[in-house]
């Protein structure tokens, strides 16, 4: 499966506090969806070594794979939920587009 890489500006809400513990200093995987839509996929936030606190947006590089579902609808200002679907737990807006490919185990 192909796996996409972004750049994005993600702010996580207080509701993400009963799954991680803040500051987060790791690469973290969950759920990666359209802003409003149904369906989700597998996606990992990397870590550059910035603290990831609550509340405060920053910017992240973000791999998911591509599904189906997700071809033709994301580009630059799309907006993205993370969370565990459907319980939305930080929501992105993409800045860049087509990094890299993603190394995701």
């Amino acid at each position: 499966m192909k796996t996409v890489k972004i750049l994005s500006e993600v702010t996580f809400s207080e509701a993400a506090k009963r799954f991680f513990n803040f500051p987060m200093m790791n690469d973290t995987r969950m759920p990666f969806w359209i802003h409003g839509d149904g369906k989700s996929t597998f996606s990992e936030v990397l870590y550059d070594g910035v603290p990831i606190e609550i509340g405060k947006p920053i910017i992240v590089q973000i791999a998911y794979f591509e599904q189906a579902f997700l071809v033709g609808k994301l580009g630059i200002g799309s907006l993205f939920s993370l969370g565990t679907f459907p319980v939305e737990l930080a929501t992105g807006k993409i800045i860049d587009w087509n990094l890299a490919p993603a190394d995701v185990d």
